[in-house]
């Protein structure tokens, strides 16, 4: 199995590492936790408590990537006491992007007119998490200073034995955790705009550019290594339309989450009740995958959501 650890022992270096989301209440959150141990398979909840002078309980699942925030204390509700669980609504709060050295990376985003805001946790924070990593820091990124994109620097050295894997034994990539995520945005001259400033403050220069996307008429770039995919409409249509109108010129439109099996993740999800559908996906501009296998249309956690079974080269499909 081949492990996503850099030289210097940082983790998903370049890379989405985790997404983290937001739930109005402790049972929204709830709701979320449910559908994903159901449809997905998260069972490795930390549950950190408390982050202190934030307001905000924080759940982490670091095996498939996933962060749930909700208010603390009495402002986050408490579960209903029938056991009826909402349907739950999530809402993308940042992804967390890895990175070899913070102080460098916020070097880079600081000199490329991109602000920066340590995370700072407290002691009882940093020890929950100690078992895990030796290190683990954290800087936000300025939303307005990559067109909106709501992107967090992350450096993690986890500790032995703890390193998720990025490629199983079988070529399958991020199997159970995130592969990418899309994001939506309201035309042309934004998408490149975002894709020149991930370039400058991140240095994100492996693209494939699908072009447009007929008949569905949607231009489509994805940044294969760094795990981000950003669509646009190419003229009027139903497709995107009505959620930039909803959600705004930039928002997150899908997470696209890696399995071993499309099949038999489909098959799991359709029976804890949700629907999802194979897509028949372009060939990738670099072809650089042995094979790509996408099912869309699921929602998991509240988040629109799709099950991508991408084969490495090398491997059979």
């Amino acid at each position: 199995m081949q492990l996503n650890i850099s030289e210097t022992g940082r983790q998903n270096v370049g890379r989405v590492d985790h997404l983290v989301y937001w739930y109005d209440s402790l049972a929204q959150r709830a709701a979320a936790m449910r559908e994903l141990e159901d449809r997905f398979g998260v069972r490795e909840w930390l549950d950190v408590g408390e982050v202190e002078g934030h307001g905000i309980q924080v759940v982490v699942d670091w095996g498939s990537g996933i962060e749930m925030l909700c208010p603390a204390g009495e402002a986050g509700g408490s579960l209903p006491s029938d056991g009826v669980l909402p349907e739950p609504q999530g809402r993308l709060q940042g992804v967390v992007i890895g990175v070899d050295d913070l102080d460098a990376a916020v070097a880079r985003a600081e000199a490329a007119g991109a602000g920066t805001t340590p995370v700072v946790l407290s002691e009882r924070v940093k020890a929950v998490n100690a078992p895990l990593f030796s290190v683990a820091r954290e800087a936000i990124i300025d939303p307005a200073a990559l067109g909106g994109l709501p992107l967090i620097l992350g450096e993690f050295a986890p500790q032995p034995g703890t390193a998720r894997i990025r490629m199983d034994d079988r070529g399958r990539m991020y199997p159970g955790g995130i592969d990418h995520v899309v994001f939506a945005v309201a035309d042309e001259a934004r998408l490149q705009h975002i894709r020149g400033r991930l370039s400058e403050v991140l240095g994100v220069e492996d693209w494939d550019d699908y072009g447009t996307l007929e008949p569905i008429a949607i231009r489509v770039i994805y940044a294969p290594m760094a795990g981000i995919e950003l669509l646009c409409p190419a003229r009027a249509g139903p497709m995107l339309d009505e959620h930039i109108a909803q959600h705004g010129p930039i928002s997150q439109l899908n997470q696209c989450l890696g399995v071993a099996d499309l099949d038999a993740a489909m098959a799991r999800l359709r029976r804890a009740g949700g629907s999802i559908t194979e897509l028949a996906l372009p060939p990738s501009p670099s072809r650089r995958w042995a094979s790509v296998r996408q099912g869309s249309g699921a929602s998991i956690g509240g988040i629109g959501t799709s099950l991508c079974e991408r084969v490495a080269p090398g491997y059979r499909a």
